[in-house]
């Protein structure tokens, strides 16, 4: 509830399998009674409060770094979105995109694939996956993906697929997302690695 526990926290001290059902346990959380609140000279002290009082500003620049800033192209939904703002040479001040934050239109969180704007939960989220896959094959409107972060997602899920017993459901199910991945990968790929590829 003080929103200080990260979810890979949550996940290793409860020894979930996946970071779905961290997740879930994460939700229970909104029904929690707030045990710092009730002493108010407790609360004010509490380090819950800088936590919050400094997660917008965060928010806001990570979103500048990753996303008005990015020196790459930009893809998904918001991706395409944001590239084109940034071409017409129309992008959001530092304080728009405070404001947009504090209202709630507005949310940044960043990602394997790059980053998802969606404020609040995520209900295209399947099955146990861990990465999102489903963000960039289905064309989700809130995805900022980026080359250099499924060129490194795609090299991590090998290295791990290598340690997976062949033939195994997991494997399948593995072997399958990576394949996805790659056929994403390709769509985003610059034009001149394209053309070093076909050489």
């Amino acid at each position: 509830a003080s929103g200080i526990v990260r979810t890979s926290s949550l996940r290793r001290q409860l020894q979930h399998i996946t970071r779905e059902m961290a997740l879930y346990y994460g939700r229970g959380s909104s029904f929690c009674k707030n045990f710092i609140s009730e002493n108010s000279e407790g609360f004010k002290k509490h380090i819950s409060i800088e936590w919050q009082d400094g997660a917008e500003e965060a928010e806001m620049l990570a979103f500048v770094r990753d996303v008005l800033n990015s020196a790459e192209p930009l893809f998904g939904g918001s991706g395409a979105y944001y590239q084109r703002q940034r071409e017409r040479g129309d992008v959001m001040s530092n304080e728009e995109v405070a404001e947009q934050i504090k209202k709630g239109l507005l949310s940044y969180r960043e990602g394997p694939l790059g980053g998802c704007t969606r404020p609040g939960f995520c209900e295209k989220r399947k099955g146990l996956n861990l990465i999102d896959t489903i963000c960039a094959t289905d064309g989700c409107k809130y995805l900022v993906g980026k080359h250099s972060k499924i060129v490194t997602t795609i090299r991590l899920k090998r290295a791990a697929l290598a340690h997976i017993t062949p033939g195994s459901i997991t494997e399948a199910m593995e072997r399958e997302e990576l394949e996805e991945l790659e056929r994403v990968e390709r769509k985003w790929r610059p034009p001149e690695d394209n053309e070093m590829v076909s050489k």
